[in-house]
């Protein structure tokens, strides 16, 4: 009896060459690190995501921690986007309330709310992608490293009995402070700006370091951010197929020099004929050509 093979099910980023990189698309239901500095492209990449689980008719949410709704929704105006149809959970300081702490310090007056906030959100629509932007900001809300271990942990596992695909943004700063975050997701996408070695431009990239249960294009790979959005190039190796030369020999043509060369060239191998104009080096591959064709 033949064994059906069991294909995992995968969801593409919307990213034009991104998925190549993947070795396909991202795993469902699996939890990803996307990291990167400011203005690497973090909020663009993962808005496209979302618009592309919209177009195949997933449920979308975007928990915002540190920039307000109108504000994201504004910004990616310039690439013809709307944000229809994406759950958007507001969770940023909204500028109102400037209150300062004396008594109690601010992670024991916003961190839990703001963790419960998330919990309910997820629990309560069950996103079929959900970003939230940023861990970084989680990471701040914590009383200490353990709290916030825990947690994420936490917020992790939770993930990942939704039944839902996640991408968190993560500062690279704070990543190298705290690793557990790495530890805890099944894969990490890393957007890197640079400036290039002349000094002229910016060069940005994109890298996957981690990818649980899938291999992936490891290198760096050139991205842009143009008119629609975010573009990726991928660094692609060729390899040859190697043949090792065969025991045949073959003849040139000329019994003269397959005799110097002990009954011909080696099958498999490359020859290279050299000397100044008028030597006879076409001469030569032409009557080899002949010969063999004969």
């Amino acid at each position: 009896m033949k064994q059906s093979v069991k294909t995992t099910p995968r969801t593409g980023t919307g990213v034009q060459g991104a998925d190549m990189i993947l070795n396909g698309r991202l795993i469902r239901d699996h939890s990803y690190l996307l990291s990167g500095v400011a203005g690497c492209g973090k909020t663009i990449f993962s808005l496209q995501w979302l618009r592309d689980g919209l177009a195949n008719g997933e449920t979308c949410m975007y928990i915002t921690l540190a920039e307000p709704a109108n504000e994201i929704a504004a910004n990616v105006i310039a690439f013809g986007w709307n944000l229809d149809g994406v759950d958007i959970i507001d969770l940023s300081p909204s500028g109102e309330n400037l209150d300062e702490y004396h008594v109690f310090a601010p992670n024991e007056v916003e961190g839990t709310p703001v963790w419960k906030a998330i919990y309910q959100a997820i629990q309560d629509k069950k996103p079929g992608r959900l970003v939230i932007d940023s861990v970084t900001n989680l990471r701040y809300l914590a009383a200490d490293e353990y709290q916030f271990r825990k947690n994420i942990l936490a917020l992790v596992n939770l993930l990942k009995r939704s039944g839902g695909t996640s991408l968190l943004l993560f500062d690279p700063s704070e990543e190298q402070l705290e690793v557990t975050v790495g530890l805890a997701v099944d894969g990490i996408i890393r957007l890197q700006r640079e400036i290039s070695p002349s000094l002229a431009i910016g060069v940005r990239s994109m890298q996957v370091e981690k990818m649980r249960g899938s291999n992936f294009l490891s290198s760096p790979h050139a991205l842009r951010i143009g008119a629609s959005g975010i573009t990726v190039f991928p660094h692609i190796i060729e390899t040859t197929e190697q043949s090792a030369p065969g025991d045949r020999l073959i003849a040139s043509g000329v019994a003269a020099l397959d005799e110097l060369l002990g009954g011909g060239f080696t099958e498999g191998t490359i020859n290279l004929i050299s000397g100044p104009t008028g030597a006879g080096k076409s001469s030569l591959g032409t009557q080899f050509l002949v010969h063999q064709a004969a």
